[in-house]
């Protein structure tokens, strides 16, 4: 008989996957997943497909974990245990550069000893024969030399068709590229998207004030940040001036009001272990004594709206998150978040 024959499209294969190993799978891994035939072999009944893709999700996880040392420092990105979130850094390309005359003779002076770098020339001599690319070449030469490898694989942190990044061969030539950027990023100061972009088109990075966004899964709500990376001669109007504009297109989080807030931390406080201290009918007296302008009747209203409000602040709503996502120009919508019964599994227990 085929095994998993309760599995019949590959949403459901992927449930399967992510009820084994005990949490939700990100964008990317489920992409190489799908890319590499591993839910294909759980659709077709294979003996131990399940078992070898749960190996795989491993393997992946520790090369996402790898890649988030050089975005996030001394982060875990994946729990040991079941049930507990997962971290991860979003790190998109710049999306605002704003350089006056000065960040601009920076950029050249930079970009001319970069051009000296042996590695620049060596890259730039043997896989584009000498030449440069134009910007709109740039994709589709990625993708033509982003062809599926052998492991170890390596997480090309460049945007290509509305995805963040690809999974390709550590030793591949876009995996050598990756490598060459992050060295130059670390020596000049630049971005890696912008290094990728230097080696093959030539154009110097900016040296202004550079706005990145960043949100932290499945807590995004409240992790949500603008990274601002200021050059020590901006003045106090261009800076504001880049907060401002980094604002914009992205949606403002649900309000919350001064009772919810005040019940929020009340309860937080007194929870051990996943449990309210003495149960909710004990904590409603003791809320009803201290905030008497706040008071509730029913502790299970009290509870339904600490939950709601822990929501709010934590995950965001499906509609906050679903406008941020879109503004983050993230194509994985619905992948990167979880059903409400998920959210509350992860941030309750």
């Amino acid at each position: 008989m085929k095994q998993y024959s309760f599995v019949r499209t590959k949403d459901e294969a992927m449930r399967l996957v992510e009820k084994r190993v005990g949490r939700h799978l990100l964008p990317p891994i489920q992409e190489q997943l799908i890319k590499e035939r591993y839910i294909d072999e759980i659709l077709e009944g294979e003996e131990g497909a399940l078992e070898r893709t749960v190996a795989r999700v491993k393997e992946l996880e520790n090369l996402v974990e790898e890649t988030l040392k050089y975005v996030l420092p001394g982060k875990q990105a994946f729990g040991k245990r079941r049930n507990k979130p997962v971290s991860i850094a979003l790190d998109v390309p710049p999306i605002a550069e704003l350089t006056d005359n000065r960040g601009l003779a920076v950029s050249e002076l930079l970009a001319l000893h970069a051009r000296s770098d042996p590695g620049v020339r060596k890259f730039r001599q043997k896989f584009l024969e000498g030449k440069l690319l134009k910007e709109e070449e740039v994709e589709n030469w990625i993708l033509n030399h982003a062809t599926p490898s052998s492991p170890p694989l390596y997480f090309f942190n460049y945007p290509v068709q509305g995805k963040l990044g690809l999974f390709v061969g550590r030793k591949s030539v876009v995996g050598f590229l990756s490598s060459l950027a992050r060295r130059l990023g670390k020596y000049y100061g630049w971005s890696e998207h912008d290094a990728i972009k230097f080696v093959l088109t030539d154009t110097p990075p900016p040296s202004g004030i550079k706005v990145r966004r960043k949100a932290i899964s499945p807590f995004v709500a409240a992790t949500m940040r603008l990274v601002l990376d200021v050059p020590l001669w901006a003045t106090e109007k261009e800076v504001l001036r880049a907060f401002r504009h980094a604002k914009k297109g992205l949606p403002k989080p649900r309000r919350i009001g001064e009772k919810a807030l005040t019940l929020v931390s009340f309860v937080a406080e007194r929870i051990e272990n996943g449990k309210v201290k003495g149960g909710w009918r004990k904590l409603l007296r003791e809320w009803n004594d201290k905030h008497p302008q706040f008071r509730y009747s029913s502790p299970w209203r009290m509870a339904s709206d600490y939950r709601r409000a822990e929501e709010a602040l934590l995950l965001g709503t499906p509609r906050f998150l679903s406008k941020l996502y879109s503004a983050l120009g993230m194509e994985s919508k619905k992948a990167s978040h979880m059903e409400p019964a998920e959210q509350n599994k992860l941030v309750r227990k």
